[in-house]
């Protein structure tokens, strides 16, 4: 549902901006106390810590509750009279706030993980998703979208990207249950908060796998083509690891898989070994140990597929790929067509790559 709400909101920015900037005394209010309910123009970051969380997102939830609520009240009172504005517009001021906090807090968790962080984060999964779940299976906001696309009068006034927006949010509400009877309904919200979890529970272990490699390096000579900002971030990686003299110049340096070093790494190290195990490390990470995703992929295959089943799709493939290209099978097409490119292009590559 977001991706539609997302095009929405190209159409209103200017409109949403003027409103932030008229309410914003009024919601800065309660943002003094929590800065991830700030609304200025840039995030609080250093000011945000992982007791806000739960406090911001109780509240948030709480408020985008009653707003739903008036929502459904007012498409209820326009009745034979909604139009693509007054349906779409608070929808997407709606959104808009819920991505704000939302991504400020998934942001910081990517980046800034903690034990005391993760433990929030957990806490409002159950909240979150569930609220996502109400939104997506509101009858009266699915109902109203139906009248733009099914009374002839107002879908023929809409333009092509608010006939687009209207057909795409249709089919986010009916991935979303809104259309299943009450047992599979039930069903459907119990896998979407185990996929939830088990979501979190991937990334995790990915951050963990991640910050678990470390390299130090004594000699600058392997370091070859690295740059010299690159270098600096190493040293002050070896002096937060118990290397005080470390300088970019004469090193110690520490090497970890973020994806600045990696990247950085890959394509001006002249050390190929070194390269090598930076590009197997990488694409092992969660794959063996404590931090192994392997278990986790296998149930998260298993639930998106009993989801999809649910829905009336054949597997999870099917579902994404017709809401997102069209036809599962024209997908199929254009990759087996590519495959057949690959094998007559691969000789050619192998046989310069020798030379």
């Amino acid at each position: 549902m977001k991706f539609a709400i997302w095009l929405a909101t190209l159409l209103g920015v200017i409109t949403m901006v003027t409103a932030a900037a008229v309410n914003s005394s009024a919601v800065n209010s309660n943002a003094g106390k929590n800065p991830l309910l700030y609304s200025g123009a840039f995030p609080r970051w250093s000011d945000i810590k992982p007791s806000h969380v739960q406090p911001a997102v109780q509240q948030l939830i709480a408020e985008e509750l009653a707003s739903v609520e008036l929502l459904e009240q007012d498409l209820a009172r326009m009745s034979a009279n909604i139009t693509f504005d007054r349906l779409f517009k608070p929808l997407t001021q709606l959104r808009l706030r819920l991505d704000a906090v939302f991504g400020q807090i998934d942001h910081l968790s990517s980046v800034v993980d903690t034990p005391e962080r993760r433990k929030a984060v957990d806490a409002i999964t159950p909240s979150r998703v569930a609220f996502e779940l109400h939104l997506g299976q509101s009858k009266p906001i699915y109902n109203a979208v139906k009248q733009l696309k099914d009374t002839s009068v107002i879908w023929q006034k809409l333009n092509p990207t608010q006939q687009r927006i209207v057909t795409i949010t249709l089919k986010d509400y009916e991935n979303s249950g809104v259309g299943l009877p009450e047992d599979k309904k039930k069903r459907f919200n119990a896998i979407s908060d185990q996929l939830s979890q088990l979501t979190t529970n991937f990334s995790s272990n990915v951050l963990d796998s991640t910050m678990a490699f470390k390299l130090l390096v004594t000699n600058k000579s392997e370091l070859d083509g690295l740059e010299e900002t690159t270098l600096a971030v190493a040293a002050e990686k070896a002096k937060d690891a118990g290397h005080p003299s470390a300088t970019a110049e004469s090193g110690p340096w520490l090497l970890t898989l973020d994806y600045n070093t990696y990247v950085a790494v890959l394509s001006f190290a002249k050390n190929r070994d070194l390269r090598k195990n930076f590009y197997i490390a990488y694409r092992s990470i969660a794959s063996s140990g404590k931090s192994d995703n392997t278990g986790i992929i296998n149930q998260i295959l298993a639930l998106r597929k009993e989801l999809a089943v649910i829905l009336g799709y054949k597997n999870y493939a099917e579902e994404k790929f017709t809401y997102k290209v069209g036809h599962l099978q024209r997908w199929s097409t254009t990759c087996s067509g590519l495959c057949c490119l690959t094998a007559c292009i691969q000789p050619v590559v192998v046989c310069w790559l020798q030379l």
